[in-house]
């Protein structure tokens, strides 16, 4: 069996959250993905930027009142490093103002770079859908915001669980150190909000905690009682 589009398949579904339409000279319209949209995706499938994934720009040049920028990308899947193949990016030098005038985009290099970044990574999938005209149809584009709506929500619980997890952790670090039963009757009150929260969503992750109360609470009194 071909794993050939293994990588396309798990990069080419795109959030129409993150999409714009637009529309240039000569009636020409259609769909284009927002640049940091396509950053985000890289990381999220090879890591950081710079570890997991990157670029250098190979080359630039100035004409026509344009900046271009030769850019590739490298990426690491599987312990391999690979490369795509070099792409231009080009973005006009100078910004028309309102009144007819312009003025120098101080961005430009980096919006050269950018663009030839997306471009790159169009080529191992990013975007996929949006490039193959999927985005034409408005079944697909109304699936694919429901998948990334339910995506997110899955998303959102799974990073609330993490922060409920890590705060169980701290609190039971913060019960073992206490030093008398006021002291710990106080830190329950504190810890009571956050506690009442995380048993509606999360109970199971209460059950250390809630051992350690016991335990600290029969450990002090004894030392209270014997002193």
């Amino acid at each position: 069996m071909s794993h050939n589009l293994d990588l396309w398949d798990s990069l080419s579904k795109t959030d129409p959250n993150h999409t714009k339409s637009f529309t240039r000279g000569g009636g020409f319209s259609g769909t284009a993905i927002k640049p940091m949209w396509a950053v985000w995706r890289a990381t999220k499938e090879f890591g950081p930027c710079g570890i997991g994934w990157g670029w250098d720009v190979l080359q630039t040049q100035i004409a026509e009142g344009m900046v271009f920028c030769l850019v590739r990308v490298w990426y690491v899947s599987g312990g391999m490093r690979y490369e795509t193949g070099p792409q231009w990016g080009g973005t006009e030098i100078r910004t028309p103002r309102k009144d007819g005038s312009s003025r120098a985009d101080d961005e430009s290099f980096k919006k050269s770079v950018t663009d030839g970044i997306t471009k790159c990574l169009s080529y191992i999938g990013i975007g996929g859908d949006v490039h193959l005209g999927q985005f034409d149809d408005t079944k697909y584009v109304n699936e694919a915001k429901a998948d990334f709506e339910i995506e997110a929500k899955a998303s959102a619980v799974s990073k609330q669980r993490r922060m409920d997890e890590s705060f169980v952790v701290g609190a039971i670090a913060a019960l073992k150190a206490v030093k008398s039963s006021d002291e710990l009757m106080s830190l329950g009150r504190i810890h009571a909000p956050r506690v009442k929260e995380i048993r509606k969503r999360h109970p199971e992750l209460l059950e250390d905690y809630a051992n350690t109360g016991r335990e600290m609470l029969e450990k002090l009194s004894s030392a209270k009682e014997a002193a």
